[in-house]
């Protein structure tokens, strides 16, 4: 009895020096992009929203007890219709209903306007933070620097940084409102902040993910020992990866709300005197939200699916009244597109080009059905659609113009198949028998082999699609999140009608 009794007085002991549980769990999401419905995508499978997010939440929440925390790294908002039309109504509803405790701030939030931001920040029921967005004219931030909860007595600090590179494809409205400073510098000062309030620090990130650690999220977490772990919602990175760096766990995350990330650690408080405290990973996943055939149907949640089936119901006939162009085209079509520049995809390129302020666009032919849109039709919202084999947001990369030889020339062995590049704003005189390019022009004006170019491609192609690694290499990349299939329907309904003429196909010239 006296043994018990001193195992019973142990125990009090060491739940009040350690507490009845130590263990923190995060379950995070990123770059929803404006998804708020489930979707279609290229296999045929209805997934993701935030209906099934809901259910799969509520379902790992039961398991987790109290110690739940729930994140998002930010452009959970987009250009995508759902969202654009509704003034991200759908979006900032779904994330309030769900419970989310704090988000990030990614392109998305801030590109439209600091207005439509303010907006979006006043109907968010979760914390927004940033550190390195400021206001133009007060120089102050537009968010919450950090962010801290405290679970089972365990004090947790988020921070959230966005790529300073993104300002150069900010909408001419956000550049007057808002600017982008040094995410490192912005940093070193808020973690000084954080200095002694926290026991964990999490950083919410959009700066993207390098191996070599010289620039992104893996630098940041070499320099930066104090933070515990990273979460890095530019899905440009490396989809679901997770990713050691001097201790420091780095995850990054699928785009379109397709994945749930979901982190279990215990952090260990060492006594007066003793070692330094440590935080250990007890449990790291990623669980899809029916993605794949085969994986078990999550049921939407109801609720949650009336109220954005409300937001969203007037949605297709907002769009259909706010794009109203004529085609007027003989063999307007993308036949042969493997072997030849047709007019669809060079219309579809030059959208992507002007809708970015590019000097030049790259489509891959594989982007592309092989339909004939010959016959006058009126455009409706399903006229980028019907010949867009997949739905791909734009890039933006700053190139050499040797590099842009290197590209076309690689492209150029590829011709008849899928890999072969569409591409507008330059002219091209390529030899066959060489294998090289002997002319190459940008605005009528011979390419400088040293002179940086703005160049605007798909995100499968900065992803290294196709293998295209060059693209999925450079580090000065700026993932725009525009979807091309709305870049196309804007930049048709400015023409207002396609015929032969508007279209310049005097873009390649193969010397045989």
């Amino acid at each position: 009895m006296k043994k018990c009794f001193c195992c019973f007085i142990f125990l009090i002991f060491a739940v009040c020096l350690f507490g009845a549980d130590n263990k923190v769990r995060i379950i995070f999401s990123g770059a929803t992009l404006g998804r708020s419905l489930k979707f279609t995508d290229d296999t045929g499978e209805n997934q993701a929203g935030y209906s099934a997010r809901k259910t799969m939440i509520d379902e790992l929440k039961k398991k987790g007890g109290n110690n739940v925390i729930l994140v998002d790294t930010g452009n959970f908002v987009s250009e995508y219709y759902l969202s654009s039309l509704t003034d991200c109504a759908a979006d900032y509803t779904a994330m309030n209903m769900i419970g989310y405790d704090v988000s990030g701030i990614g392109f998305n939030e801030i590109n439209r306007s600091l207005t439509s931001y303010n907006n979006l920040y006043k109907k968010s029921a979760f914390t927004m933070i940033n550190c390195n967005v400021k206001e133009v004219k007060s120089k102050s931030g537009i968010a919450e620097p950090y962010f801290i909860k405290t679970v089972n007595g365990i004090k947790v600090g988020f921070i959230s940084v966005l790529s300073e590179n993104v300002y150069l494809a900010l909408s001419n409205e956000a550049k007057s409102s808002v600017t982008v400073e040094n995410p490192i510098v912005a940093m070193e000062k808020t973690l000084a902040q954080l200095k002694g309030k926290v026991d964990v620090i999490v950083a919410l990130t959009n700066i993207d993910y390098h191996s070599d650690l010289k620039y992104g999220a893996g630098f940041l977490a070499s320099l930066f020992p104090c933070i515990d772990l990273v979460i890095e919602g530019s899905y440009g990175a490396n989809k679901n990866k997770i990713f050691n760096v001097n201790g420091t766990r780095v995850y990054t995350i699928e785009k379109n709300g397709a994945y749930l990330g979901d982190i279990t650690f215990e952090f260990v408080k060492k006594g007066a005197g003793g070692n330094k405290s440590q935080l250990n990973i007890v449990s790291e996943q990623f669980h899809p939200i029916n993605v794949h055939a085969g994986s078990r149907r999550i049921p939407e949640d109801k609720k949650l699916l009336q109220r954005l089936e409300k937001i969203t119901e007037n949605v297709n006939s907002k769009l259909s009244s706010s794009v109203r162009a004529n085609v007027v085209a003989t063999e307007f079509s993308s036949v042969g597109k493997m072997d030849n520049f047709t007019k669809l995809c060079c219309i579809a390129t030059d959208a992507l080009r002007t809708g970015t302020g590019a000097d030049v666009a790259f489509l891959n032919a594989g982007l592309f059905k092989e339909v004939d849109l010959s016959a006058k039709r009126r455009l409706e919202s399903t006229f980028a659609s019907s010949f867009l084999k997949y739905d791909n947001n734009a890039v933006i990369v700053s190139l050499r113009g040797d590099e842009l030889k290197n590209i076309i020339e690689y492209s150029m062995i590829r011709r008849g198949y899928g890999y072969f590049l569409i591409f507008s704003g330059m002219t091209v005189e390529y030899s066959a028998e060489e294998k090289k390019v002997t002319d190459l022009r940008i605005y009528q004006k011979k390419v400088v082999d040293d002179k940086i170019y703005k160049v605007a491609i798909s995100d499968f192609l900065a992803n290294g699609g196709d293998t295209y690694y060059f693209f999925e290499r450079e580090k000065n990349k700026v993932f725009t999140y525009i979807p091309i299939e709305k870049l196309i329907n804007d930049y048709v309904t400015g023409i207002n009608n396609i015929m032969n003429d508007t279209i310049d196909m005097n873009r390649l010239k193969i010397i045989e």
